[in-house]
């Protein structure tokens, strides 16, 4: 498992976040932490086999990352019909405060990600999901496909990957 965070460390890397416009690159660097700290906890409670935790602590990492995509390509999200419903124009607030207002949850950036095309549709990417069958096996991603049409959750990835691999990779 640490092999597979280590994997999504090298895709996540600073520089690859760097927000649209430079007003937000304080709150660009402190989300950047933030996701760092959630992967890390992520990767403990894997560790520990709390595969709850993991799932708590993945999902958050997931929301932050989406909302440092939503500041790096700001102007994209701005134009989008979901982010219209939530700044109505009569808000006097600016873009990263509103982003972070309790109007934006994980849903509103779910439906952004969609329409901006951030996440596959048709589940996991080929790139992720061949990592993973190298580390699990090919049968048992074969069977998620077959019973999860869409989202691959954390709690999966640790069920699939075997108890004496979670030391090992």
């Amino acid at each position: 498992m640490q092999h597979l965070l280590a994997t999504i460390s090298q895709e996540l890397r600073r520089e690859a976040f760097a927000p649209e416009f430079l007003e937000d690159a304080e709150v660009s660097s402190k989300l950047w932490d933030l996701a760092l700290f959630f992967l890390n906890e992520m990767n403990s409670c894997l560790a520990g086999v709390a595969v709850f935790g993991a799932n708590v602590m993945g999902a958050a990492a997931l929301e932050t990352v989406l909302l440092l995509a939503c500041l790096k390509y700001r102007s994209k999200v701005a134009a989008t019909a979901r982010w219209k419903k939530v700044d109505n124009g009569k808000s006097v607030i600016g873009f990263s405060s509103r982003l972070a207002s309790n109007r934006v949850g994980l849903a509103v950036l779910f439906d952004i990600a969609k329409e901006l095309e951030w996440l596959p549709l048709e589940g996991m990417s080929p790139r992720f999901r061949m990592k993973l069958a190298a580390m699990a096996g090919e049968e048992k991603i074969v069977a998620i496909e077959g019973g999860i049409p869409d989202v691959v959750g954390v709690s999966w990835i640790a069920i699939i990957v075997p108890r004496h691999n979670l030391v090992r990779l």
